[in-house]
């Protein structure tokens, strides 16, 4: 029993230092998951002659386990103003603020005015502002963020910069992923795992193991040329914070107006929890603005032949125009309009104030114009005739080169238009056609 107690006064009892960025980091909030806090023990002893020393180690390692934590959510691009019927986009950053990767969801809702239901909104979600890999995202459905922590960081060179991190713990960040450190976004350029420390001995042990030093990975980060367009610069004392991947939540919403003297207006809230619930965000809103249509149609005759006349006899020339104003926010579109020669009228064509051709009829004699206020186009006959136009203005003709009473007349309107299909009226633009009939 004395020798027993002898050897226990004379050993010694030490512990290995931990590998960097596992027992610096252990503890503090900025731990990233899977780092490895590896423990190894050892004790020391003589035989009784007092010079023999004999030596025991084990050792012991924990993994550090995610700490969720909610999600950053900003609007980076609001909805555009968008016509009625058509799509606008909003993009949304997600960034992650745990330490370590974790599965998130997403969801959106909206509440609409002077709206046609149901309003479509379509997610996908996006690596990069301009894009990058695009995936398409239903809401509430689980979203993957990654995220470690920092234990030093090497000088910055060349336009990047290496930050070392707990072997074993890049937690989901790759090539081209999008990070976030002390609010200011990198890209990603290259990554690597690193070597976890080890030791062979584990348990009860009457010898020494051999030990695996830890060889830290690093992620390497350059400006993000869409995001903070700011070269990594990083320096001083930064372990344990947190690099936060970020992603983003582009929305797409479709709507039609149903109002004609109100825009649509579709609020969208976005909220973001984990997965497990118990983290959830605040909503964020984006409001997406829908221009209503409203087009007008005026028509005005005059008398050519005797001015001022109220009437008119056979034989005088009247002077119909049609004036189409979109006095509205939006866009109209595809925008046609349907005319016809009068009764106990003969449309004049070839002759006068806007033809030209000789008066025969002939498929290419001109018989109307179309004004947008700064462009004039002539109009021919021929309903398929493709008028020369530097720049779009109109179409039209009559069906069957025909000038007689009751001949349909048409006219397509605005930017785009061709001779089968009316073009864009744009808001606030005015357009004017003109043309003439001879009292019969």
């Amino acid at each position: 029993m004395k020798r027993i107690l002898n050897l226990c006064a004379a050993g010694a009892l030490a512990l290995v230092a931990l590998a960097p960025g596992s027992a610096s980091a252990a503890g503090t909030p900025g731990s990233a998951a899977n780092a490895k806090i590896l423990n190894v023990v050892t004790v020391t002893y003589y035989d009784a002659t007092g010079t023999n020393v004999h030596q025991a180690a084990t050792s012991t390692s924990v993994l550090v386990a995610l700490k969720p934590a909610p999600l950053t959510v900003a609007v980076v691009n609001q909805f555009p103003n968008a016509d009625s019927g058509s799509t606008t986009t909003s993009l949304i950053a997600l960034t992650a603020n745990a330490n370590g990767q974790d599965t998130y969801k997403a969801t959106w809702g909206s509440s609409t005015q002077f709206l046609v239901t149901p309003t479509s909104i379509t997610g996908s979600i996006l690596t990069d502002v301009t894009g990058g890999s695009s995936t398409s995202y239903t809401s509430g459905a689980d979203l993957a963020l990654g995220a470690t922590s920092i234990v030093s960081v090497q000088a910055a060179a060349g336009g990047s910069q290496v930050i070392n991190i707990p072997a074993g713990s890049l937690n989901g960040i790759v090539p081209g992923s999008i990070v976030v450190i002390n609010d200011i976004s990198y890209k990603v350029t290259a990554t690597s795992t690193g070597t976890q420390a080890g030791y062979t001995q584990t348990g009860i042990s009457t010898s020494t193991g051999s030990a695996t030093a830890e060889v830290l990975g690093t992620i390497t980060i350059a400006a993000d040329p869409n995001g903070s367009k700011t070269a990594p610069n990083l320096s001083g004392s930064l372990a344990g914070t947190i690099v936060g991947e970020r992603k983003y939540l582009q929305l797409a919403d479709t709507a039609v107006v149903s109002s004609n003297t109100n825009n649509g207006v579709d609020t969208v809230s976005i909220s973001t929890d984990t997965k497990a619930g118990g983290n959830a965000t605040g909503a964020v809103t984006d409001v997406a603005t829908f221009f209503f249509v409203s087009v007008s149609i005026e028509k005005t005759v005059s008398n050519v032949t005797t001015l001022g006349a109220t009437g008119g006899k056979p034989g005088d020339v009247l002077e119909y125009t049609v004036t189409v104003r979109n006095a509205s926010s939006g866009n109209a579109g595809k925008v046609s309009i349907a005319d016809a020669v009068p009764a106990y009228t003969t449309l004049v064509s070839g002759t006068g104030a806007y033809g030209s051709g000789g008066g025969t009829g002939s498929a290419t004699e001109k018989f109307a114009t179309i004004s947008d206020g700064t462009n004039t186009v002539d109009i021919t006959l021929a309903p398929g005739d493709s008028e020369s136009q530097s720049t779009v203005v109109g179409y039209g003709g009559t069906q069957a080169n025909a000038i007689v009473a009751g001949t349909p007349i048409t006219f397509y309107l605005g930017s785009g238009s061709t001779n089968a299909q009316g073009g864009t009226v744009a808001a606030a633009k005015t357009y004017t056609i003109k043309y003439q009939v001879k009292i019969n």
